[in-house]
């Protein structure tokens, strides 16, 4: 069935399939993402959300929505044009229960409906969305979407159909060492117990970790990534990238400070270091934190290995916010983050902090 041409919607109707889509997880189609870059000045077609000003529209207002809503489906037969196009066919499902899908009439509701949608070549973050949004409305997750959560998210439930805390899972054969040492600091700060499955995967990990003690005897073991401290060496943070696989265009790299690695397989691994060495920034996609989408990020950290973007999660998907875009202008550092608001670094601040610890990068071993 064709879609109806995007640019025959009035901005109340486009900025209603955007909204729609978003918050159900849906796929933003190539027809519409033209259509909004076309008619606002502020749509960003590669990010596919508003960078600046956003424009509102109250989706509680359903008595609104569900009037315009009609007027368009109606209107396809008064001009004898009695084929309700896909997009249009996607959002009416969702805002009419007593709309069937299948046969694009109302009448008696289908068992199918906008929430059974194909998942199966959806972005990440698209299906953190899917899953949270559903989690929110409590309604449930369907077959299509279950199966793609299983495939992506290994801390997802396919029994209770939730996504676990690392402290509550029980396989941890897919997490990396990184994150299983970053799971036994947090207990330990927090003064909580381990479970019976994290502390045997810590004592079948590292040959150096007690498991009667649950502490690492050997400190070699027990070196955790930048959240944590990492012991300089004459006050320097030797920072190494090594490469662990290419497939084409795509390289994967393990990323290491003073030889503890703080990053495995990081995908297309671009480091800098700004502010007088006292700053390091590390580009690319993480592929093996649930808290990161599939998509290119920076980390940024002082010399005190702490991160300097706030490591707090969007209410909407669950991932930390992202540090975009870096400006590093006449000393002035910014950082963009992706919920729209900027953060200016205190580069003095900073140097002082750093009491003379500076991050070195270092070269390529030609062999």
């Amino acid at each position: 069935m064709p879609n109806m041409t995007y640019s025959q919607y009035s901005n109340s109707i486009l900025l209603l399939f955007f909204y729609t889509y978003t918050q159900c997880g849906l796929v933003i189609e190539p027809e519409l993402n033209a259509a909004l870059a076309e008619r606002f000045r502020d749509y960003n077609p590669q990010l596919q959300k508003f960078t600046t000003s956003q424009p509102k529209i109250d989706l509680s207002d359903k008595q609104t929505i569900k009037r315009q809503l009609s007027n368009l489906y109606y209107n396809r037969f008064k001009h004898n044009l009695a084929e309700i196009p896909d997009n249009l066919n996607k959002v009416i499902a969702y805002y009419f229960h007593g709309y069937c899908p299948e046969t694009r009439k109302f009448g008696k509701k289908s068992k199918t409906s906008i929430r059974e949608y194909d998942w199966t070549n959806v972005s990440p973050q698209n299906l953190m969305q899917a899953y949270h949004y559903r989690k929110r409305k409590n309604l449930d997750i369907e077959d299509s979407l279950h199966k793609a959560l299983c495939k992506h998210y290994y801390n997802y439930d396919p029994e209770t159909k939730t996504l676990l805390s690392f402290e509550d899972m029980k396989d941890f054969s897919t997490i990396s060492d990184i994150q299983i040492r970053n799971l036994y600091y947090r207990n330990k700060i927090k003064g909580k117990k381990l479970t019976e499955h994290l502390n045997e995967e810590l004592s079948n990990r590292f040959s150096g970790y007690d498991p009667e003690t649950e502490t690492f005897g050997n400190k070699k073991y027990a070196e955790p990534e930048p959240t944590t401290k990492i012991v300089p060496q004459n006050k320097q943070f030797f920072v190494t990238k090594k490469t662990v696989k290419k497939q084409s265009d795509i390289t994967y790299n393990d990323v290491f400070i003073n030889g503890t690695k703080i990053l495995s397989n990081h995908l297309n691994t671009e480091i800098k270091l700004l502010c007088d060495d006292t700053v390091l920034a590390i580009h690319g996609t993480i592929t093996n934190n649930t808290k990161y989408p599939n998509t290119p990020t920076w980390l940024v950290y002082d010399t005190q290995l702490q991160s300097l973007a706030p490591q707090k999660t969007h209410s909407y998907s669950g991932y930390f916010i992202q540090i975009k875009h870096i400006s590093d202008i006449n000393g002035k550092i910014n950082l963009f983050l992706d919920n729209k608001t900027t953060m200016i670094l205190n580069t003095e601040k900073i140097k002082k902090l750093a009491d003379g610890r500076r991050f070195v990068l270092e070269p390529k071993k030609h062999r």
